[in-house]
């Protein structure tokens, strides 16, 4: 995959990135402020935010029991939802962000990323 940056029409897409081998260190940032991180050496997904009332960061750390293989990421609106292989492992949370959305990875795994608008049907 290498390095990208996608932007987003706005805060209400799927994201889905799967590793053609076990995944190695990558930062994935949803906005300013949002992101998640993992460490293929320690097993550990980082998610970090930055607190909407006193602008001090946050973290959340989840440790792997198996190699990361696939990751889904669920963006509506100013919540998160991330699925590891295939929901073996679950995170939530909020996010506020103060900018327009743009989705950014930094690794060197090589895989594939999808991006899915999640629209309105009327």
């Amino acid at each position: 995959m290498g390095d990208w940056k996608c932007p987003l029409a706005k805060f209400d897409s799927e994201i889905l990135m799967t590793f053609d081998s076990f995944a190695e260190d990558f930062q994935v940032e949803v906005t300013t402020g949002f992101s998640l991180l993992f460490d293929a050496k320690k097993s550990l997904m980082e998610l970090s935010r930055t607190n909407w009332e006193d602008g001090k960061k946050e973290f959340r750390h989840y440790h792997l029991d198996e190699p990361l293989k696939e990751i889904q990421l669920m963006i509506d609106g100013s919540a998160v939802e991330i699925f590891v292989n295939h929901g073996v492992a679950v995170a939530s949370a909020r996010f506020f962000a103060l900018e327009k959305p743009l989705l950014k990875y930094n690794g060197k795994n090589q895989g594939r990323g999808v991006h899915f608008s999640l629209l309105d049907c009327r």
